[in-house]
């Protein structure tokens, strides 16, 4: 929360583009059950992945999000390396993931 708060009080997020905020509880992380606990739709839900991409085996690793509609299936690894052009793609570690992007893991809507 202290990066949205920091965003929209510097003007990066207009306030009004935010329609609301929930804590992703572990026990919740699966999206099928936290659209049963807020009465939402897959189709109304999604997931931001953070991945790190290397473009060779030497290269630093740079991050990519992808957003997934909820009742969507994605193949994040095919998808992002095709998509980017780089030759490995991997789920980044939670602590990196904020640590890159000014993230928290929790979950919007």
């Amino acid at each position: 929360m202290d990066a949205l708060t920091r965003f929209t009080s510097e003007g990066i997020i207009d306030p009004a583009q935010i329609l609301g905020v929930s804590e992703n509880l572990d026990e919740e992380s699966d999206t099928d059950i936290f659209c049963l606990r807020h009465g939402l739709d897959l189709a109304q839900a999604g997931n931001v992945v953070i991945v790190h991409t290397h473009k060779t085996r030497k290269a630093p690793p740079q991050f990519a999000a992808a957003l997934v509609n909820g009742d969507t299936r994605a193949d994040l690894n095919g998808l992002v390396k095709h998509t980017l052009q780089v030759s490995k793609v991997s789920f980044a570690p939670v602590a990196d993931a904020t640590a890159a992007t000014g993230m928290e893991s929790e979950v919007c809507r």
